[in-house]
C-alpha cells in the first residue's frame, strides 16, 4: 500500500481529539515519516486512516463489478480451516478465478484468491474469509 504524504494545510478547527494506545515499535515508524515529510503525527495518522478508509470495501458502492485480490496465511495441519477455506471457494467458484498456494513451512500455507464479478458477492466472500478462526495475515485489494 502506498500513501502519498505532503505537508498541508489542513483547518483543524473543526477536529476533535482522540486518545489511543500504539505499540512503540509503530510509534517509531509514525515518527520517521513525521521527520522524513515534514509532517507532525496527527498529520501522519490521519493521511493512514484516510487512505485505508477510502480503499476498503466498505465506503464503495457494491452495485457495480471489479477485481479483487485477497491473500492469508493459516496452518495446513488444522484440517478444520483447511475444509472451511474449500467449502467458501467452492461456494463462490463462479466468481473466484484464479487460486495460488504457496506451502511457507512445514505447516503454514499462504493464499492469493483472485476474484472477478460483482462486488456485492465479492465482499461476501471476504466476510465469510475473515471469519475463519485460523487465518492470519488477511488482506485484500479491490480494482
Amino acid at each position: 500500500m502506498t500513501v502519498e504524504l505532503r505537508k498541508s494545510d489542513e483547518d483543524t478547527t473543526n477536529m476533535k481529539r482522540l486518545t489511543f494506545t500504539l505499540p512503540p515499535a509503530l510509534i517509531s515508524k509514525i515518527d520517521q515519516l513525521s521527520q522524513t515529510h515534514d509532517m507532525n503525527r496527527s498529520q501522519i495518522v490521519r493521511r493512514a486512516l484516510d487512505h485505508w478508509l477510502g480503499h476498503s470495501i466498505e465506503n464503495r458502492d457494491l452495485s457495480g463489478v471489479g477485481v479483487s485480490v485477497i491473500n492469508y496465511r493459516y496452518n495446513h495441519n488444522e484440517r478444520r480451516v483447511v475444509e472451511e477455506l474449500m467449502d467458501i471457494q467452492r461456494e463462490y467458484n463462479q466468481v473466484i478465478t484464479s487460486t495460488t498456494h504457496v506451502h511457507l513451512s512445514d505447516n503454514s500455507c499462504f493464499e492469493l484468491i483472485i476474484c472477478n464479478g460483482k462486488l456485492e458477492t465479492i465482499w461476501s466472500i471476504a466476510k465469510k474469509l475473515q471469519a475463519v478462526k485460523g487465518i492470519s495475515g488477511y488482506s485484500e485489494n479491490y480494482s
